[in-house]
């Protein structure tokens, strides 16, 4: 079980769907999964404990599933835009508390949100907007817009930064985001060298030129912190 204790219903698993809860389940969460199709079912079986074939659009299968003792519904219908805002409704009825759901357009998206859904997500479109903002700044290698208003960011120590210790560049101070990890090498004693990741840092750690900092916070700050570092 993870140790955030959530539990986790993912129904759907074409390629996002499938991605989801195999992730979920390589960090120890609680994962169902659900399709329609037996076959996509029984190639991910051996990864996904719970995987299991039913009908979303059934409340009294849903039911069966136990699928109100889920903290957190993911839908990824793929196409089926039938299929996602039935199974919105219904899981909204029966009571899972966050429910999110991937949708095709902002249409579908509106129709989500009014049934129930407590996030909507556009694949396509934040990859492409993912994809353009790595153009614009070559130095960010990964990018998770946790809500509207925060994103996590991973990226290459900016120049302003490296041979300062995070204290003393005043990341947090100054442009309001956070230091939350960073990924090092570190030498070992046969020479070779390991990746290793440092977990909220010291103040006093000095990140090197090739260290990958993970750092969070606001649009605004985010946008002003990669700004100012060119």
């Amino acid at each position: 079980m993870s140790n955030t204790a959530k539990r986790f219903v993912v129904i759907g698993l074409g390629q996002f769907g499938s991605s989801v809860a195999l992730r979920l389940v390589e960090q120890k969460c609680d994962v169902l999964a659900i399709d329609v199709n037996e076959e996509r079912v029984q190639e991910l079986s051996d990864r996904i404990p719970h995987a299991v074939v039913a009908d979303a659009t059934h409340e009294k299968v849903l039911h069966r599933l136990g699928v109100a003792d889920y903290d957190v519904a993911i839908i990824s219908c793929g196409d089926a835009l039938e299929t996602s805002i039935l199974a919105t409704a219904i899981i909204r009825e029966i009571g899972v508390r966050e429910i999110i759901v991937k949708a095709n357009s902002k249409t579908h998206g509106r129709i989500l949100e009014r049934l129930g859904a407590t996030r909507v997500i556009y694949p396509e479109e934040e990859r492409a907007v993912q994809l353009a903002n790595q153009l614009v700044h070559p130095d960010v290698l990964q990018e998770i817009a946790l809500s509207p208003e925060y994103i996590l960011l991973e990226i290459n120590t900016p120049e302003p930064i490296a041979g300062k210790s995070i204290i003393d560049s005043a990341v947090r101070s100054k442009y309001g985001v956070s230091i939350l990890a960073v990924r090092t090498n570190e030498i070992l004693p046969d020479g070779s060298v390991q990746e290793k990741l440092l977990v909220t840092p010291e103040p006093s750690y000095i990140p090197k030129p090739q260290d990958k900092l993970i750092i969070v916070g606001r649009t605004e700050n985010i946008k002003k912190f990669t700004e100012a570092k060119k």
